[in-house]
């Protein structure tokens, strides 16, 4: 089967770390693509002022991921829905077991690898129906904000008699940069350089996005 990353997240903004777990996965997993898809409105990260628009965060992920080998960008929870040829309204929230459940029929030849940190590992049964996702992918889990392997190992046995959760795990380097530290940053001013790509830096800079009024 083709085997395939799926890389959720705000993006807001995409960044370095992002990158590195998306190409740690690509590598270690020996896939044959990993799948950016921004989250339409997630119930958790609710829209804030000091946020961008869903179709910013779109374009930042898209132009980070230009012209990278193996990566590509799913729009779905971003597009408008057609039915009809007339514009059908988003839904207030999107859930993760809604649009796995989707690609996973759409593509049924596609072994599926959703991409997630130790902390949602950890928190992976408060998610809404976490045995549909798990029915329909095999989670990725990277080693990170101080978990230990082995109480991601511990949590995994839990989520596979419960749910029949597979869970593989990714090495990461250590890389301590988070979306929200970095509107702090950009509200004071300070400079993304480095720690964003570089078209996204630029694409930030013309929109004066997260600067305070």
């Amino acid at each position: 089967m083709k085997k395939a990353g799926i890389m959720g997240g705000t993006f807001d903004p995409i960044h370095i770390g992002h990158m590195l777990l998306a190409q740690s996965a690509l590598e270690q997993l020996q896939l044959d693509e990993v799948i950016f898809l921004p989250n339409g409105n997630p119930p958790h990260k609710k829209t804030q002022r000091d946020r961008a628009g869903e179709l910013q965060r779109l374009e930042m992920t898209r132009l980070a991921v230009q012209d990278e080998p193996g990566f590509r960008v799913d729009d779905r929870e971003i597009r408008p829905d057609l039915k009809d040829g007339e514009v059908v309204p988003a839904p207030a929230f999107h859930y993760s077991k809604d649009t796995i459940r989707q690609m996973a029929l759409e593509h049924p030849e596609v072994q599926y690898y959703f991409i997630v940190g130790a902390d949602s590992l950890m928190t992976f049964h408060h998610w809404v129906e976490p045995e549909t996702i798990s029915r329909y992918c095999i989670l990725a889990a990277a080693v990170r904000d101080g978990e230990t392997i082995d109480s991601m190992k511990e949590q995994a046995a839990f989520l596979k008699e419960k749910y029949g959760t597979r869970v593989v795990y990714l090495e990461i380097p250590p890389m301590d940069v988070s979306s929200t530290e970095l509107r702090r940053m950009c509200s004071l001013g300070r400079s993304l350089r480095y720690l964003v790509p570089d078209r996204v830096w630029g694409y930030i800079r013309d929109n004066g996005l997260y600067r305070e009024e």
